[in-house]
């Protein structure tokens, strides 16, 4: 967590930190998604530096949203704060990020968690959802500028379980029937997809099967 921006490298060596020629790039997901452990090891052990060095990465990614369309992107430089991927997601690099916002909240109460989730989840919906799919954008143009074609991934289907926690019903099950249709053309659920071509999979690693929790999950 020392950087200048107060991003977290993405990795550390346990016995010597973070090692020289260490990347500077990380993804909002993980950066982003260490609040629920550092915030409960805060409380178990009375030592507040945890949950404030966590809070303090989740601050400083949303501060750098675009401020038009309120997204995040996908990779972040963590010293000198610049996106190094411009796309918006629900997907790998950035889903968990949405997800431990209002986990955040619900483990702890702060009104604070609540407040950007709230707007986060208004600005995903608004420029990335295309019927029952959310698919990702450019952070600046939103929804005028697709990044993956109409391409969607098995880890996105978390969202309708997140919609329904926070109760958003309707939308929930629009997002889930989408997926769970996939789930019955295959009975398995794709890696990659593409939506345009009534839930083809994508060849190559879009054709595998990780057995990912998602969708189980959001059932």
């Amino acid at each position: 967590f020392d950087t200048p921006t107060g991003i977290p490298y993405h990795r550390v060596n346990l016995v010597k930190g973070v090692l020289r020629g260490e990347t500077t790039r990380t993804c909002t997901a993980a950066a982003g998604t260490l609040i629920l452990e550092f915030g409960t090891l805060s409380r178990l052990t009375g030592i507040p530096k945890y949950e404030k060095a966590a809070k303090n990465a989740i601050r400083a990614i949303w501060t750098r949203r675009s401020k038009d369309k309120g997204l995040v992107g996908n990779t972040i430089d963590v010293r000198t704060g610049s996106w190094l991927s411009r796309t918006a997601s629900t997907g790998a690099g950035v889903d968990s990020f949405y997800e431990y916002l209002w986990k955040a909240y619900l483990a702890f109460e702060e009104e604070g968690y609540l407040r950007v989730f709230k707007r986060a989840y208004r600005a995903a919906q608004a420029e990335m959802k295309f019927g029952s799919w959310h698919l990702d954008v450019d952070i600046f143009s939103g929804g005028d500028k697709l990044m993956n074609g109409f391409t969607v991934s098995a880890l996105q289907a978390f969202w309708p379980g997140m919609q329904a926690s926070f109760g958003d019903i309707e939308e929930a099950e629009l997002t889930h029937r989408g997926y769970f249709d996939i789930w019955k053309k295959y009975r398995a659920m794709p890696e990659l997809f593409d939506v345009s071509r009534r839930g083809s999979f994508v060849q190559g690693s879009g054709s595998s099967y990780f057995l990912r929790p998602e969708l189980a999950e959001s059932t």
